[in-house]
């Protein structure tokens, strides 16, 4: 992985980007879900990419995956984010995710 410049340079563009838009996605409580299942799959790559068992199994990176998790399953971004105020939005004078209810899945 460290021998092709092409996908370092990738790594290099994607991790800050997606490590800002899980931050800004988590801050405001907008697509709550969408947010921690990225992060969480974030971390776990993190996990896995530096795997130093001699301590234990459980570090840092696992830690904060299964903030992730949680956040995604009981979905935070509904009670003080802007995920409340999206799913109460009007699209020709019905709400979204009555007209989209694959929304509702992305929301927090």
């Amino acid at each position: 992985m460290g021998n092709t410049p092409w996908f370092v340079d990738f790594v290099n563009i994607a991790v800050p980007w997606g490590e800002v838009l899980i931050g800004l996605g988590l801050l405001f409580g907008a697509l709550t879900r969408l947010a921690a299942f990225f992060g969480a799959l974030m971390m776990l790559l993190f996990y896995l990419g530096n795997w130093d068992i001699a301590h234990g199994y459980i570090n840092g990176d696992f830690a904060y995956m299964l903030v992730f998790l949680s956040v995604a399953a009981f979905g935070a971004g509904r009670i003080l984010g802007l995920d409340r105020f999206i799913e109460k939005y009007e699209l020709n004078g019905q709400p979204l995710v009555d007209r989209y209810p694959r929304v509702r899945y992305l929301l927090g």
